[in-house]
């Protein structure tokens, strides 16, 4: 047994860890997310397959979660994020190694390593959600999101210089494999896994024994959660992915569109400890339907954003509508899911993302190709109509039934 006394202390360092953590993660996928469809261009010739590469690597980063995270709930979470930091090295080696060749088929394995391994240190938002209660775990899902806010500022000092260099798309991985397994070591420094945390405290749901996924996504708060998590990924997703794209057609540098993304990552994380506060506070629904109204103004933006700076707004304010509803949609899970089964439903989640959001990716190239940025706007604002009309319905009815 924990110690009433030492509980206060091992969240409030397990939290740094974790968030630390993310930071190095997130540095990572802020280069991926600058890079991998140019790369993709580079290496093919046309831009036609570029949105190939960011496709690979949002299916991987899915894919990998649910098994991760049936692993995670029965092992523990520090040994499965130990192990996905590991995979996202390897990962990171071959594409240094795979680019240098200028190998496509390697080059997107390499990505798909990459992808699995960074979408299981994801799932540190689940370790976050373990160690608060109820009343507070916004709070604490936000705290270790910030961490990200840091990668997105890590990423352009670390990998800035070396994408200004002679040979910047093959350099920087090096720097991102070490980031990588330098994660891997360090979430060691976890003196108590979170796992035993939310064991040891317990709640009604802890007693009932682990549910199948069908057992807990029949429940309206699970759905809810689930639908407003995917709606606003797939949409944000997309057009992150095709941001750094569209601007590098416009003809701004590679420096220029890392520190645009970098805007974009920065949105996504840096306000989470105030959202966390704020979806504690105003409750869970309600933050839901913020986010994905924010998500939606900003994307509709975005077309006719002008210059690196205006395309740089648009993303921030899509990063934070994102990051609303990713905090309370997780906030939300959470709350619908016992220890045991919270990891495997929340990698269910990121699974149908990375499949949803992949395929946004791969099309969404296609359309700005065709018929512009603007088109591909239109297409997510509309993929985000029904997600609205759910949810709205689910406010109504939560008011409703008190009275």
């Amino acid at each position: 047994m924990i110690a009433p006394e030492r509980l206060p202390g091992l969240v409030r360092w397990n939290t740094f860890v974790l968030a630390a953590g993310l930071a190095l993660a997130w540095a990572v996928i802020q280069l991926t997310a600058s890079v991998a469809a140019i790369t993709m261009e580079s290496l093919a010739g046309d831009a036609t397959s570029a949105g190939l590469a960011p496709a690979v690597f949002l299916l991987a980063f899915g894919l990998a979660t649910l098994p991760a995270g049936r692993f995670m709930d029965a092992r523990g979470r520090v040994p499965g994020l130990s192990a996905g930091f590991a995979l996202a090295g390897l990962g990171a080696l071959g594409v240094f190694a795979m680019v240098g060749l200028g190998w496509i088929p390697g080059y997107l394995l390499a990505l798909t390593l990459l992808g699995a391994g960074l979408g299981v240190v994801s799932l540190s938002r689940v370790a976050a959600a373990d160690m608060y209660p109820p009343e507070r775990r916004g709070t604490g899902v936000g705290l270790v999101l910030a961490g990200a806010a840091v990668g997105a500022i890590l990423g352009p000092l670390v990998f800035g210089p070396l994408l200004a260099g002679e040979d910047p798309l093959v350099a920087t991985w090096l720097a991102a494999a070490a980031l990588a397994f330098l994660g891997a070591a360090g979430i060691w420094l976890i003196r108590v896994d979170p796992l035993r945390i939310a064991r040891e405290r317990g709640d009604a749901l802890s007693a009932a024994g682990r549910r199948s996924l069908r057992a807990i996504f029949a429940t309206e708060r699970a759905r809810a959660a689930a639908i407003a998590i995917v709606a606003t990924q797939v949409v944000m997703a997309t057009l992150m992915s095709l941001g750094g794209l569209e601007l590098h057609h416009r003809g701004h540098d590679l420096t220029e569109i890392s520190g645009a993304l970098a805007a974009h990552f920065f949105g996504m994380f840096a306000l989470a400890p105030v959202i966390g506060r704020v979806v504690d506070q105003v409750g869970r629904r309600s933050s839901l339907l913020i986010g994905v109204a924010l998500l939606a103004s900003s994307a509709a933006a975005l077309p006719l954003a002008p210059g690196v700076a205006g395309v740089a707004i648009a993303l921030f304010g899509l990063g934070v509508g994102w990051n609303i509803a990713f905090v309370g949609g997780t906030a939300l899970l959470a709350d619908a899911t016992a220890p045991q089964e919270r990891a495997g439903a929340l990698g269910a989640i990121d699974l149908i993302n990375a499949a949803a959001s992949s395929a946004g990716a791969a099309l969404g190239a296609a359309l700005l190709g065709a018929a512009g940025l603007g088109a591909v706007v239109i297409v997510g604002l509309a993929a985000l109509a029904p997600p609205i009309l759910f949810l709205v319905r689910g406010q109504r009815a939560s008011v409703a039934r008190p009275a």
